[in-house]
């Protein structure tokens, strides 16, 4: 898992827990459970198996700590404008939805971003989500479906 693209996502994610969970684990309030269990995240959607509220706030907080620490709003923002100039994209924000030329599109503007970082593409959808940059017009399948894996 050290070669994949989400590998520094992971460590992130776990660092978080170190730097805001720390009393937590040390006090042992908590139980850490595996990244192989059946959740699904950010929103934690659980398959057979109930989790505790406070075990699913503390996932969603590394998780969000991992992407700022991996991807910081500057940064994000400053190769996210280069991208947009150089593919002729003028909106304020990444639109998405079903026509195919618009899939296309933003597959190249995740991947683009998604290499310059080195953080998976569903990783880059997550983060622009957060910061009001990309917006879901597709009705079939939404793009936060894709991070029933995240």
């Amino acid at each position: 898992w050290v070669n994949s693209p989400d590998a520094a996502v992971i460590i992130a994610h776990e660092f978080g827990h170190v730097v805001l969970h720390k009393s937590l684990l040390v006090e042992k309030n908590v139980y850490i459970t595996s990244d192989d269990d059946n959740y699904s995240d950010p929103f934690y959607s659980i398959t057979r198996r109930s989790v505790d509220k406070n075990i699913k706030r503390i996932e969603i907080q590394a998780n969000i700590f991992a992407s700022y620490l991996l991807m910081p709003n500057l940064q994000m923002a400053i190769k996210l404008m280069r991208l947009k100039k150089e593919m002729g994209l003028n909106k304020a924000y990444i639109h998405y939805d079903d026509q195919p030329v618009n899939i296309q599109g933003c597959n190249t503007l995740f991947s683009k971003i998604s290499e310059h970082f080195g953080i998976s593409k569903e990783s880059i959808k997550y983060r622009l989500l957060q910061l009001g940059l990309l917006k879901d017009f597709s009705r079939s399948k939404k793009i936060a479906s894709v991070f029933r894996d995240f």
